[in-house]
């Protein structure tokens, strides 16, 4: 598996990483998991992820559930990527 770059944004990054990790179509995924492999904030996270929800990125993403542990994010390949 590649490393992000860390020359590429943090949006950047967040797509490479969701495309390495959602390999079976859905994936349920932490901001703080996310964060603590690309260096980044757990908020800085959900901030990017909240964009890409809303944009199209190659994924369906869905905020899942969020408690004291965190937001959980329900991410699925979109249709056109599988």
């Amino acid at each position: 598996m590649m490393a992000p770059s860390e020359s590429d944004s943090p949006r950047e990054r967040i797509i490479e990483y969701l495309d390495q990790e959602v390999t079976g179509g859905r994936a349920f995924i932490k901001s703080h998991h996310i964060a603590s492999k690309l260096d980044l904030s757990a908020k800085e996270i959900g901030m990017q992820i909240q964009s890409l929800e809303a944009h199209s990125s190659g994924f369906r993403i869905r905020r899942w559930g969020g408690d004291s542990n965190g937001t959980t994010w329900v991410i699925d390949r979109s249709p056109t990527d599988s």
